[in-house]
């Protein structure tokens, strides 16, 4: 039961960064402010990533992004091509560790991998020529299309 009530949650402060994103695309942008409050926000990050990354077994992509605009308050390309950064390293320790214990089934793995790399390419080639508040407002509609398909799941 806690631990679907996490998950609602998770799924609800998605929609409503998503929300934010779609109609304040302005307002993630990267602001000059003190070493010290962008550390602070930074190792606050992390460690929510992190603790996310391992209670759900995946590497913390859905909610890097979201952080990194909201909280980090980067630009919405930095903290895409970020989020993927982090993403890749989180995934390393968990995919070995499933590996391992023979929790893989490298058929989805094949095909989602033929067809999904291909698409990200095209994505990110996208992404690259889009103006930041067009990305901003996309990634805004995208979240929260998924906060609220997952949590009518």
């Amino acid at each position: 039961m806690g631990g679907r009530l996490l998950v609602r949650i998770i799924e609800v402060v998605v929609a409503a960064v998503g929300v934010r994103l779609a109609l304040f695309p302005d307002r993630a942008r990267e602001r000059a402010e003190q070493l010290r409050a962008f550390r602070f926000r930074l190792a606050s990050v992390a460690a929510v990533a992190g603790v996310f990354s391992g209670l759900l077994a995946n590497s913390g992509g859905f909610l890097l992004a979201p952080l990194y605009l909201v909280v980090l308050r980067l630009p919405i390309k930095r903290a895409l091509a970020t989020s993927l950064a982090v993403s890749a390293a989180l995934a390393l320790p968990g995919t070995v560790t499933h590996w391992a214990l023979g929790h893989i089934d490298w058929r989805v793995v094949a095909a989602y991998t033929v067809l999904a790399v291909p698409a990200a390419y095209l994505g990110a080639r996208l992404a690259i020529r889009s103006k930041p508040g067009w990305l901003t407002r996309i990634y805004g509609v995208a979240l929260l299309a998924s906060g609220l398909l997952l949590f009518g799941a």
